[in-house]
């Protein structure tokens, strides 16, 4: 399984055991501080072709991640079929806006295949270090003990979907 996700993101699936690889692309219409050049982004799309991939799936439905998988060269291209580029799926899947979690909308894309879901729980695998840092946090803050804690992470690279400062308590 190869994925590609943007450079920040990265981290968070680099140690997943099912994947192969990670291909990372800023592009500019992800409004990323250092966009990738368009010169690239075409290195990208030809090492993509490259690959022969049977098959790839679209998870947010933008026009231009849309017009990358088509440029693929993927022989199954599986995505929702958004702003009236749906032309370019193999298989286009309509996207539910009903008030169901975004793990569920995304699995509809394998549903679509006919592929069971054998599992929709999202999990991080964490580095040996990343697990060490985190019991040494925890004892540090005589947490290590507690039931359960919760975790709130209201940051986000984009302004507009960042929580304002101050509608915190």
């Amino acid at each position: 399984l190869d994925i590609l996700v943007k450079s920040s993101t990265a981290e968070i699936v680099e140690n997943h055991p099912c994947v192969d690889r990670i291909w990372t692309l800023d592009p500019f219409w992800m409004r990323t501080a250092k966009p990738t050049r368009l010169s690239m982004m075409w290195d990208l799309v030809h090492d993509l072709r490259q690959q022969r991939y049977d098959l790839a799936l679209e998870l947010r439905g933008n026009p231009f991640n849309i017009v990358l998988v088509a440029l693929s060269g993927s022989r199954w291209r599986v995505g929702f079929g958004a702003q009236g580029l749906g032309f370019l799926w193999t298989s286009g899947v309509p996207y539910d806006d009903s008030a169901r979690h975004e793990i569920e909308r995304n699995l509809d894309l394998l549903r679509a295949l006919e592929l069971p879901v054998l599992f929709n729980k999202p999990e991080l695998f964490l580095s040996v270090t990343a697990r060490l840092e985190a019991k040494d946090f925890l004892l540090k803050h005589n947490l290590l003990r507690q039931s359960s804690i919760v975790c709130v992470h209201p940051g986000a690279p984009w302004l507009p979907k960042r929580w304002p400062q101050e509608r915190f308590a």
